[in-house]
């Protein structure tokens, strides 16, 4: 097991079997809040011990449900030593080592607050770290331009096919799918037959109504559909910043010599002699021997595996190094007997892995900040970001109310509410802005969502998803923005029981609702009723969804410029 990297026993509480894979899903237990504050798009990495030999492998989040469950799709790789054990042996009940979930390849806040547009290009089970991202631009509601470019062997083993089909339901997705056998999928509309070419993918962006020096490149999945995605985007002068890559196989059996070799390795304190057949990779060689070598990905992205070389030859993605430098177990071949690699970290590597110093150091430097920032003269010394449309002139203290005693005192108290000792503790500095902050200013009678109403029993799962009950869940300060989390889709929560015997509008709200288009509420409704109004009955009529995005982000009122009640003291 690797030191210094935090393991979690999870239990398989579901496994559901598809085509050529298996999507296992765990109980986090207790460690609950180790696995739910992650970007989409991130992987966790198990470890399971295999015929005496312990394998590590790393799987994408395909999702979480009701913070009760964890999920990763396996899909079965030919000759794959832990793909094959979890489609066929893995049971529920079982338990497997988790680390916390990590990864480059994600999609933040910040790129969806910007509105921006994406390309998803992924081949296999590439869209395994996709399908998450997709349901966050879609929760997140900016209408962003959205298109997925997916290839795969057949039909029959496409992963998440239902999901990406609901997905265009309920948003603007685009879907160009490549199919290498597509004679059974002939009714797909979006479907092409052959491989995911430079062309297709190419043909496919061009296609579309993108500002392209505003998106956002992803490319996942095999080492072909990646180099064509990145030769794609090459020709379409799209610039290496704007494109995120994530590698799941890499083909380096082809630089090995095909001969069998015997080289020296320190993982401890002192060098092992082992034997490396032929076509076998140092990492392989040394997992066999029982010298542990940390590792992830087993493609050269995760950067556990590096060793420095100190004599002899090895081939790494087909260049030779002989010089003392770092290379990848995973991806290198000792081509001389005489080779040394050297696996124990340097003093400046096994200080970095301290965690804890770390953290210590930070909460140093934001206490003198902090400390600073407590005695510095001026309302507006420091802001977070612009105020939000309407609070251009608002004072910071108009929000942030200052917490009492002494900034020794306030720490004390956060100390011992964190040590148990106090059920309540006092906040540091400034006290966090509450409704009753904002009720001050946008107290409204006629509020068809008011906030007070969503702690009724029956509105329990809406609130562990949406968190309905405070006002700074859709609209958070200092983003120049009017609202900056407000997904239409948050409708289901409440109305997808929605019946009515005389329906005035056109399409129907069963229609809509039969469809889970949620997206379209907004466009008839606005959400807190104060807008003087005639509500529309034929879509035609409705506020569209660009007008929305707009007003959203500070824009002109689209709804109506009278109001039942203005907003007061700003």
């Amino acid at each position: 097991m690797p030191k210094n990297r935090p393991l979690f026993l999870l239990t398989v509480k579901e496994i559901n079997r598809f085509h050529e894979a298996v999507e296992i899903i765990f109980d986090p237990g207790d460690y609950e809040h180790e696995f739910f504050k992650h970007y989409p798009g991130q992987y966790i990495t198990v470890r399971i011990i295999i015929d005496g030999i312990e394998r590590a492998r790393s799987y994408s989040i395909t999702g979480l449900d009701h913070r009760t469950k964890l999920k990763i799709c396996v899909k079965r790789v030919p000759n794959g030593v832990v793909s094959n054990y979890f489609n066929d042996k893995l049971r529920v009940g079982d338990k497997v080592f988790v680390e916390k979930p990590e990864g480059e390849f994600i999609i933040t806040k910040n790129d969806l607050r910007r509105g921006r547009n994406y390309v998803f290009i992924s081949g296999g089970s590439g869209i395994t770290p996709i399908i998450p991202m997709l349901k966050e631009i879609e929760d997140f509601d900016q209408y962003n331009k959205v298109l997925v470019i997916y290839g795969n062997n057949n039909f029959e083993s496409i992963l998440y096919r239902e999901e990406l089909e609901k997905l265009k339901v309920r948003t603007d997705l685009i879907c160009a799918l490549a199919v290498t056998d597509g004679e059974k999928a002939k009714d797909l509309d979006c479907l092409a037959e052959g491989i995911l070419s430079e062309e297709f993918i190419k043909e496919n962006i061009e296609k579309v109504d993108f500002n392209l020096s505003d998106t956002i490149f992803f490319l996942s999945g095999p080492q072909a559909v990646v180099e064509n995605g990145e030769n794609a985007l090459s020709k379409l002068g799209i610039e290496n910043r704007k494109i995120k890559k994530e590698q799941f196989f890499k083909d380096t059996l082809k630089f090995a010599d095909g001969q069998d070799h015997v080289i020296q390795i320190r993982t401890k304190k002192m060098f092992e002699t082992i034997k490396v057949e032929r076509n076998i990779s140092i990492l392989e060689a040394g997992l066999r021997s029982n010298n542990y070598i940390d590792y992830s990905c087993r493609t050269g992205s995760c950067n556990r595996c590096v060793g420095r070389l100190r004599q002899g030859s090895v081939i790494q993605n087909g260049r030779e190094i002989s010089g003392k430098e770092l290379i990848f177990a995973c991806q290198s071949y000792p081509l001389t007997n005489d080779v040394i690699v050297d696996f124990k970290p340097s003093l400046i590597q096994r200080i970095s892995k301290y965690r804890s110093l770390q953290l210590i150091v930070a909460f140093c430097i934001g206490v003198f900040i902090l400390f600073g920032m407590r005695y510095s003269k001026g309302d507006n010394f420091i802001s977070a970001g612009p105020m939000n449309t309407g609070h251009e002139e608002l004072a910071c203290a108009k929000c942030h109310n200052t917490e009492q005693g002494s900034m020794r005192q306030q720490l004390q108290s956060i100390a011992s509410h964190g040590l148990g000792i106090n059920d309540s503790r006092l906040e540091f500095v400034h006290k966090t802005v509450q409704n009753e902050n904002c009720i001050k200013c946008h107290d409204k009678e006629n509020d068809r969502h008011p906030i007070h109403r969503f702690n009724e029993p029956k509105y329990a799962n809406a609130r562990k998803t949406i968190n309905p009950t405070k006002c700074v869940s859709c609209h958070m300060e200092h983003y120049g923005v009017r609202i900056t989390r407000l997904n239409p889709g948050f409708c289901v929560h409440c109305h997808s029981d929605l019946k009515l015997k005389n329906d005035p509008i056109s399409p129907t709200h069963q229609k809509i609702i039969k469809e889970a288009n949620w997206a379209v509420c907004l466009q008839c409704h606005d959400y807190h009723g104060n807008h003087v109004r005639e509500t529309p009955v034929d879509y035609k009529d409705t506020v569209t969804k660009t007008q929305i995005k707009k007003y959203f982000n500070g824009g002109e009122d689209p709804y109506s410029e009278e109001k039942f009640y203005e907003s007061k003291n700003i």
